[in-house]
């Protein structure tokens, strides 16, 4: 496969200067271990291992000192991937990194869950934690023209060429961002890979995790998240539709986070007797993903939902930016897609609308009443040449 440059790439090889041990998480198929191996093939005297050789998990838990006079020793940078195939790899890498000076020691695994819950905790000031995920729209954009992604970050006129960026992000909104995808070349190639990511990768790695036996129940809560995107999340409507009870509904859709399938927008509040306070919205971090488990790959110009799309892309954008992710909504039924947080107690305002609509004077009065509104953007597909209007694409 070609390797498709992540932005991630400029972090990783600054973290490298530093002694601590670099945790790379993310999903499966993000590119993770592409990612670094391509950084640390420009580096000699550098070394990769995967724990899924059974033989070699068994030797680096059996004797970290003989492991590492064998493997490790001399070497600048060893790259240890699959991490979640060593139970006590935490107390392992502590023990590695405050007795053998001179190595620098990255790791990688499957899910945050696995690294995070075996790893991290014992590695309290040893540990710098870089998260890789599928592209992002910026990302894709950059892979598909670099030249027109250096005009949009350099903040240059590319009116002109809005049907371009319409098509990069319409391919984006249809097929989402994990690299294999991107690189594929037909749409059936494409959705064969969808596909396998999600049914041999992602699914089998909740139902690891979380210990379920009935994978049509767990396809069925998917599903109907992906279908209740950029909505509030009704655990009660969740638990009829899939026979799980309201505690496992809660329960999984936490795991669901932690594997990297879905993400929430939380209400922001500071007046409870005023404003919503109660449910999180659900949106999935990649498009390709959703529209697999909905089983919808029609273009945008022909979705009911293509709303909801640009709001969830705008939830990734954003949450690149600012966590956590708010929204704002009143017992009155007034609401705000997101909201931007600043000093002060003061806000910004960010709707989402295909095409551009103004934020209604009835909704900005009513918030007004809470916060100081500093300023207001939308963010649209088919913007117009307005001060407030922002392109989705630009939203970098």
């Amino acid at each position: 496969m070609n390797y498709i440059y992540r932005f991630g790439e400029k972090k990783l090889r600054e973290l490298l200067k530093s002694p601590e041990i670099i945790a790379v998480t993310g999903p499966r198929q993000a590119g993770k271990t592409t990612l670094i191996q391509h950084v640390i093939s420009t580096i000699p005297n550098t070394a990769y291992y995967t724990f899924d050789n059974i033989q070699m998990a068994q030797q680096f838990v059996a004797s970290p000192d003989a492991f590492y006079d064998r493997y490790m020793q001399g070497k600048m940078i060893v790259f240890l991937d699959e991490i979640q195939y060593i139970p006590e790899s935490g107390k392992i890498l502590k023990y590695l990194y405050d007795t053998k000076k001179g190595v620098k020691i990255i790791v990688s695994g499957s899910s945050a869950p696995e690294i995070s819950v075996q790893s991290l905790k014992y590695l309290v000031g040893r540990v710098f934690i870089m998260e890789i995920l599928p592209l992002s729209l910026s990302e894709y954009i950059n892979h598909r023209d670099s030249k027109l992604f250096e005009m949009i970050s350099e903040k240059k006129d590319t009116r002109v060429f809005t049907s371009d960026l319409q098509k990069f992000t319409s391919e984006y909104m249809t097929y989402g961002g994990y690299p294999r995808v991107v690189t594929s070349m037909t749409h059936e190639d494409k959705i064969t890979v969808i596909q396998n990511i999600t049914q041999t990768l992602l699914l089998k790695e909740i139902r690891d995790i979380a210990g379920i036996a009935n994978n049509d129940k767990l396809q069925k809560l998917i599903k109907s998240l992906g279908l209740m995107q950029g909505g509030l999340i009704e655990y009660k409507k969740l638990s009829e539709l899939t026979g799980y009870s309201f505690d496992s509904v809660k329960k999984y859709i936490t795991i669901l986070e932690q594997t990297y399938i879905i993400h929430k927008a939380i209400p922001y509040f500071t007046n409870k007797l005023k404003e919503m306070v109660k449910s999180p919205k659900i949106y999935f971090l990649d498009p390709g993903i959703r529209n697999y488990m909905i089983d919808d790959f029609r273009k945008y110009d022909v979705r009911l939902d293509k709303g909801g799309i640009l709001e969830a892309l705008t939830a990734r954008c954003l949450e690149q930016a600012q966590k956590p992710l708010y929204f704002w909504r009143d017992k009155f039924g007034h609401e705000v897609d997101f909201l931007k947080i600043l000093p002060d107690n003061h806000i910004e305002i960010i709707e989402c609308k295909w095409s551009f609509e103004s934020i209604t004077k009835e909704t900005v009065a009513h918030i007004e009443k809470l916060y100081t509104v500093s300023a207001n953007k939308i963010i649209s597909f088919e913007p117009q040449s307005k001060q407030s209007s922002v392109a989705i694409w630009e939203l970098i």
